[in-house]
């Protein structure tokens, strides 16, 4: 195969079947739209769902796309495979009835062997059994009998139970006998036995017949075309590399990390199979892998959390962290680095990166913070096991279930001190857990995993209308979700019989508040429905009587938000578009935010109309109405609702909100009882989510728009008291300091909210642009005193030997000195930050190679170096080696 970039990959992928009139589809959010069933979008037809069923019309009957994926279901295996991660890119072609198996062969075998230019002696195919269409198709190109295994239908028939299915073929790339260490050959692809030799590089799927759901099958009347080829893969084998983690996708990732550990990196441990080092590279390559997966996580809108995706990016990030520490990296720069890196692997095709890289590292950054203090628990728990020489089962699966420590780490420190991990008894608890988590895909947080929670047999009511009430409790668990007869001043959770605690639903946010003095920061819905109280330090009992009161101005603020995106949606139907539709939402007592597709960006003047009628709707003084009605009622009146098989399920009336007479929902969050209660309204900020998703972030209350307000003033301040500081440390003028606090607060006073991050932006740009006319300045004095150090002159080397200046200037000089001074070579020294530099510098005009000499010079203060013929540059950690340079330089004549 020939040599390419994974860019030059995905580029000639799409180019190639849209030369074949395939209509190119961009990479969706990993977050699954509207579609409850999935957590992450994990293959490359998944957004396409809609076009296979003919719920929706696609652009076309040929597609191709290049899809970001996720698979969490099994990542302890990532970094002991070659192969295998969680954050993924699958290339995909696809046909709704139009082309079917001979096309679909032929367009794979021309793209493999004309295109990308591999040996079709290589390629190794299996096709189903029964399937001789594409058996024949395969003889037909060239490919030997020999190398085209016939399978049944458990490796190459897909079939979900029930719909469409069909069989498949897969093909594989044999990479040689190096990849084959027991000499096994065929027997490798023959048997399907694991390794790394026979490589699928492409599968696809002929979507052909219709199972009745009792292995009853009939031809479709439209056959599909349905293929996914894993990027990763073919970059390996494209760049000759023995893993997927050693390509240009991961490798400049692990690079940039390793500058901030002793232990490096080593793609020839694949072969060389030395323990230690193969220790170093497994946590290079979790740490690369789940990086990755965190990053487009965050960037398409999840944030770490203990629920559905939340709870998984948590992990991720909790994994990988654990390893940063293994790898004794204490330099937090390790982390903008190697976003940076992902963004620069990745940035060209996925463009929103580069925006939200800011985000990305202030959310990862949070998380290091919170788990800093999980991280040392944990190893508490865990020395505190090894010292009494037992690791058992339920101690295991905590580390490795809340405290996010991989087994393998456990394993490793147990085995250090000799002590025995229960690992069977793990395993079985964590067999149970993963059966619990696949039973309720929808709900997947740590609360929601636990048996006792599972399988509760209790009534709890939840009364929208008290804040305040007298009830009892009937169930109470600590802190590990084990059922208790009492707390006693510990963290845990309480389920009482009647309760004025919202719990966190339908992007609303939980009630805060107290249970007799102790504090709930937390309530979340069993999944049995019961409202779960977490409280801190409490000390309860079972049946005791207690009084509930909520946090009634968190609630307030909680309901103007939740009415006020109501009305935000009735605003966007209104003045926009009648069939936007609401993609995701949250509300809290801070902010709520409304997600929303659109195929353009909103204007400032729509932002300014939006707003507009919603602050006029509130000052109708609407009254809220709470009416109850069936799902064909609802419908029959258009009462939005998008979740309609959630509410299928329910049994009884649903709950919907009227406000006025512009909007109707379904709903069951909390709500003010008329729109004056909202008070205001302002937008403050919208964002790209990518693939045409926007988020609108919006804040109602007075008083909260009042603090945002004060908060954006005290920010503009913050950084422009960080300026000043930097500009006095670097002899800057501080004049210029005062004049952008004045600019900016005047800016900040009379804009829109929605403005302010712009108003941000213009701000860090005018900052980089007087830091660099102020350098620039700086510079030119730097460079004036450099050329006036011109000392002696050595052997035929003019001397220059300066200390602590930066490397810009010294450049500059060598330039202006060498234009000057044509015929003259500049040779200069310098010791800055602890570290010994050289220069050699001569003017272009002259006919001479430095790079030779510097190669001498490097081998005299065992450093590195080089660089353009004229000029050369190189550095040496000893400093003590200055004067055998110099002492060199003058035998040089």
């Amino acid at each position: 195969m020939k040599k390419m970039t994974s860019i030059e990959i995905r580029k000639s992928w799409i180019k190639y079947f849209e030369k074949h009139q395939h209509t190119f589809v961009p990479s969706k959010s990993l977050v699954p739209e509207n579609d409850p069933s999935l957590l992450w979008i994990n293959s490359g037809v998944a957004t396409l769902k809609d076009y296979f069923s003919g719920k929706k019309n696609p652009p076309s009957p040929r597609l191709v796309n290049s899809q970001k994926a996720i698979r969490t279901n099994d990542f302890f295996n990532v970094g002991i495979t070659s192969r295998h991660h969680t954050f993924f890119e699958m290339l995909g072609n696809f046909s709704i009835g139009d082309y079917f198996k001979k096309e679909a062969i032929e367009l794979a075998f021309n793209l493999l062997v004309k295109e990308w230019e591999i040996d079709p002696n290589l390629l190794w195919i299996t096709v189903f059994e029964d399937d001789l269409d594409s058996y024949n198709k395969w003889i037909e190109l060239g490919i030997k009998e020999s190398q085209i295994i016939k399978c049944n239908s458990d490796r190459n028939f897909w079939d979900v139970g029930m719909g469409p299915c069909g069989p498949c073929t897969e093909i594989h790339y044999d990479r040689g006998e190096k990849y084959d260490p027991q000499k096994l050959g065929s027997k490798l692809i023959l048997e399907d036995i694991e390794n790394d030799r026979y490589v699928e590089i492409w599968n696809i799927v002929f979507s052909q017949f219709n199972n009745d759901g009792n292995n009853n099958y009939t031809e479709l009347a439209r056959k599909n075309i349905d293929t996914g080829a894993g990027l990763e893969r073919l970059a390996s084998i494209s760049q000759d590399v023995p893993t997927n983690f050693d390509t240009d996708l991961f490798l400049p990732i692990i690079r940039s990390i390793e500058k901030y550990s002793e232990y490096k990196y080593d793609v020839n441990a694949y072969f060389t199979k030395d323990e230690d080092q193969t220790k170093i590279n497994f946590a290079y390559r979790v740490i690369s892998d789940h990086l990755r997966a965190s990053v487009f996580s965050i960037s398409d809108g999840v944030i770490p959390s203990n629920k559905e995706r939340g709870y998984i990016l948590r992990r991720l990030l909790r994994r990988l962290l654990v390893y940063i520490h293994n790898l004794k990296i204490n330099n937090l720069n390790w982390l903008i680095d190697s976003i940076e890196s992902i963004i620069q692997v990745m940035g060209e095709f996925y463009t929103t990166l580069s925006n939200e890289k800011n985000r990305i590292i202030k959310t990862i950054e949070k998380e290091i913070s919170l788990f800093e203090i999980t991280l040392k628990h944990g190893m508490k728990i865990l020395e505190s096991s090894i010292n009494n020489q037992n690791i058992d089962a339920n101690t295991t699966f905590k580390l490795v279930t809340t405290y996010g420590f991989p087994i393998e780490l456990i394993n490793e420190f147990a085995n250090k001190k000799g002590v025995i991990v229960d690992i069977n008894g793990f395993e079985k608890l964590y067999e149970e857990h993963q059966k619990i988590s696949n039973s309720n895909k929808n709900s997947v947080g740590m609360e929601k995993q636990n048996s006792a929670l599972l399988n509760l047999n209790c009534e709890s009511k939840f009364l929208y209308e008290s804040t305040e009430l007298d009830s009892k409790i009937i169930k109470l668990f600590n802190d590990n979700f084990e059922e208790v007869d009492q707390l006693n001043n510990e963290d845990g959770y309480l389920i009482v019989e009647t309760t004025p605690f919202y719990a966190t639903s339908g992007g609303q946010i939980h009630d805060t508040g107290y249970i007799n003095e102790f504090y709930v920061d937390n309530v979340f819905k069993a999944p049995t429905f019961q409202h779960v109280h977490h409280v801190k330090e409490a000390t309860l009992k079972v049946n005791e009587n207690v009084h509930l009161a909520i946090n009634l101005e968190n609630r307030r603020k909680n309901a103007a938000h939740h009415s006020s995106e109501h009305i935000l949606q009735a605003a966007l139907k209104n003045i926009i578009d009648e069939n936007i539709k609401q993609k995701g939402a949250f509300k809290s007592p801070e902010k709520l935010t409304f997600d929303f597709q659109l195929d353009y960006k909103l204007s400032n003047q729509q932002l300014d109309a939006i707003e507009t009628w919603i602050n006029n709707y509130i000052n109708k003084q609407y009254q809220v109405d709470v009416m109850f009605m069936n799902l064909e009622e609802a419908k029959s009146k258009n009462v939005i609702g998008y979740f309609e098989d959630v509410y299928k399920k329910i049994d009884g009336p649903l709950r919907v909100i009227k406000i006025g007479d512009k909007s109707m929902e379904l709903c069951g969050g909390t709500h003010v009882n008329n729109t004056k209660d909202i008070e205001e309204f302002r937008i403050i900020n919208l964002i790209s989510k990518g693939s045409g998703m926007w988020r609108i972030e919006g804040i109602s209350t007075q008083d909260n728009i009042e603090t945002f307000k004060q908060e954006q003033l005290m920010n503009l301040k913050n950084i422009l008291n960080n300026l000043e500081i930097d500009f006095n440390k670097n002899n800057f003028n501080i004049n210029e300091v005062n004049d952008l606090l004045q600019k900016y607060s005047t800016l900040l006073t009379n804009s829109h909210l929605y403005e302010y991050p712009n108003i941000f932006n213009m701000l860090n740009n005018d900052i980089n642009k007087i830091k660099n006319e102020q350098m620039n300045k700086n510079n030119l004095n730097e460079v004036k005193n450099i050329k006036n150090l011109y000392e002696e002159q050595i052997g035929k080397y003019k001397y220059i030997d300066i200390n602590n200046v930066n490397d810009k200037s010294i450049t500059m000089a060598l330039e202006e000195l060498t234009n000057e001074d044509k015929s003259g070579i500049y040779f200069l020294t310098t010791i800055s930050n602890n570290k010994l530099q050289y220069f050699i510098a001569t003017n272009k005009s002259n006919n001479i190679n430095l790079n030779d000499f510097a190669k001498k010079i490097n081998l005299i203060i065992e450093g590195k170096g080089g660089g353009k013929p004229y000029f050369v540059r190189g550095g040496s950690s000893f400093i003590d080696k200055k004067q055998l340079l110099i002492d060199f330089i003058k035998n040089q004549g």
